[in-house]
C-alpha cells in the first residue's frame, strides 16, 4: 500500500467518524448528497483602528473523491436547512478539502 492509498483511507475514516450529511450543489447543476465534517465557530475580525467584530464562521471538510468535480467559488453546500455559498476551497495536500462557507 502506497502513501496515496493511506491518504485516501485516512480521508474516508475522518468523514466516516465525524461527518454529517450535506448536499453539494455545483453552479453547473445537480445535487450530490455527501458527508462533511462541519465546524461552526465564532471568529473576531478587526478592521483598521475600529473595534473587532465577531461573526459566526462555518467550515466544511470534505473528501474530494465524493464529488464529481472540484468545488469552486460560487458552488453551494446545503447543511441541514441552510444553503451556504462556497467562498474558498483549500486543499490539505491530500484528498481532503476545507470549504470556507458564507450564508
Amino acid at each position: 500500500m502506497g502513501w496515496s492509498d493511506v491518504k485516501k483511507r485516512l480521508a474516508r475514516s475522518v468523514i466516516g467518524a465525524f461527518g454529517e450529511p450535506v448536499v453539494f450543489k455545483p453552479k453547473s447543476g445537480g445535487a450530490f448528497p455527501i458527508n462533511a465534517v462541519v465546524d461552526r465557530s465564532w471568529v473576531e475580525v478587526s478592521y483598521g483602528d475600529g473595534p473587532a467584530v465577531s461573526h459566526f464562521r462555518t467550515i466544511a471538510d470534505i473528501n474530494i473523491d465524493d464529488l464529481p468535480d472540484e468545488p469552486k467559488q460560487g458552488d453551494k453546500l446545503v447543511i441541514g436547512e441552510t444553503e451556504f455559498t462556497i467562498v474558498d476551497s483549500r486543499s490539505d495536500g491530500g484528498r481532503m478539502r476545507e470549504l470556507v462557507l458564507n450564508k
